[in-house]
């Protein structure tokens, strides 16, 4: 049976305060080969985990701190923030791991 939920909107429904990160930041890079540790060093232009880019090599230039089969440790890598959520948004559990897609990029204000 279907209730009436009289236009009230969860948090997941867009509804949370996103959390803001810029260059210097503590990322995963997801791979083939699994999560890699790595660090942001540029961003290009706003974006989020929430929606996929358009650009065809991402906005983010990230800087691989690990290597694995997919990367080479110092390997500046680009990609799209949807590829790259900071550590702090990824949990691990007993059958994977579950990203938090709330957050932002934002250019640093020096460029």
């Amino acid at each position: 049976m279907l209730r009436k939920t009289e236009g009230k909107r969860s948090p997941s429904m867009g509804d949370a305060e996103m959390e803001t990160y810029g260059p210097g930041t503590k990322a995963y890079l997801k791979s083939w080969d699994g999560l890699v540790p790595c660090v942001v060093v540029a961003v290009s232009r706003p974006c989020n985990g929430m929606q996929d880019s358009l650009l065809p090599y991402g906005e983010l230039l990230v800087r691989v701190s690990r290597s694995n089969e997919a990367y080479r440790a110092g390997e500046v890598v680009p990609c799209r923030a949807v590829d790259a959520p900071p550590r702090e948004c990824v949990s691990r559990g007993p059958n994977g791991y579950a990203i938090n897609a709330g957050y932002w990029y934002l250019p640093s204000e020096e460029e």
